[in-house]
């Protein structure tokens, strides 16, 4: 089936606006909350790069990205169980029409959020694999042209694996299903004859959301600079997560939209969820 963006995003924005109050209360607690604590301590890490002497000792880098993860890998996990947790929730609310209760909305996805998490990392390798491993194949030959054109195509795998597991997310919330890797064949079918739209889509889709966070993170930090440095990184780690949870609330709607359409499902199904 042949997608129409267009339509797409009206029922994205439909179903936003119907539901206004409970998707930013999901967003709110279950991704802006631990994001912001993670933008915090990232942050306020991030502050050593201000050193010039670092930018001639890479070595120092790597040991200083290495012992930030080592010393906050439970919130980096956490915030990753928060973000899943508060998608699936959001698509389910979305999704289902037997309109769940906001509880039962968040114990489904509850359920669901180990085994999406699973399926994520699984087309995480894909991805990882397809885009390096044509890079590996041109470096044993020795010669950077080799490299140079096998490195694109590798990119352009990544890029394409990534368009063909971008409902997964929607599979899971939707069909309820446990089996990631039925998430992700499930998401490969829907999304055939209609991959390069949707990469370009979601591509785009990620330029405005870092385009509009480094806007408004720049006014909000010379705001809060006036009254010190730690309250400019304060002041920017809420802002990037308040942003990455809008963010995050318009993707899960984005998945809803697209994966009814491409399942063929009829344009009735959206007006009896909210009427």
């Amino acid at each position: 089936m042949k997608l129409d963006l267009g339509s797409a995003w009206d029922d994205c924005v439909a179903m936003l606006r119907a539901n206004f109050g409970l998707v930013a209360i999901m967003a709110g607690v279950f991704v802006a909350v631990p994001n912001s604590f993670f933008m915090l301590r990232f942050l306020r890490f991030a502050t050593i790069f201000e050193d010039p002497r670092l930018a001639q000792k890479p070595e120092m880098v790597s040991s200083a990205f290495a012992t930030f993860g080592a010393e906050n890998w439970w919130l980096i996990a956490l915030t990753m169980l928060g973000q899943t947790l508060g998608t699936l929730a959001i698509i389910i609310l979305l999704s289902d029409r037997e309109r769940p209760t906001t509880g039962g909305a968040i114990a489904e996805a509850a359920k669901l959020t180990l085994p999406a998490i699973a399926g994520m990392l699984l087309a995480s390798f894909a991805m990882a694999l397809g885009g390096m491993f044509p890079l590996i194949i041109g470096a044993l030959s020795g010669s950077f042209v080799i490299v140079f054109l096998l490195g694109l195509i590798g990119f352009a795998l990544a890029c394409y694996l990534f368009a063909k597991f971008a409902l997964i997310q929607a599979v899971f919330g939707i069909e309820k299903t446990m089996n990631p890797i039925y998430a992700l064949t499930r998401s490969w079918k829907l999304v055939k004859g209609n991959t390069l739209l949707l990469f370009f889509f979601y591509f785009l889709l990620w330029v405005a959301f870092v385009i509009v966070n480094q806007v408004i993170a720049l006014f909000v930090g010379l705001v809060f600079a006036l009254f010190s440095a730690e309250a400019a990184i304060f002041g920017n780690a809420l802002t990037s997560a308040a942003i990455g949870a809008a963010y995050a609330a318009i993707v899960a709607a984005t998945m809803v939209a697209i994966y009814r359409q491409l399942s063929g499902e009829s344009k009735n199904v959206l007006s009896e969820t909210f009427e």
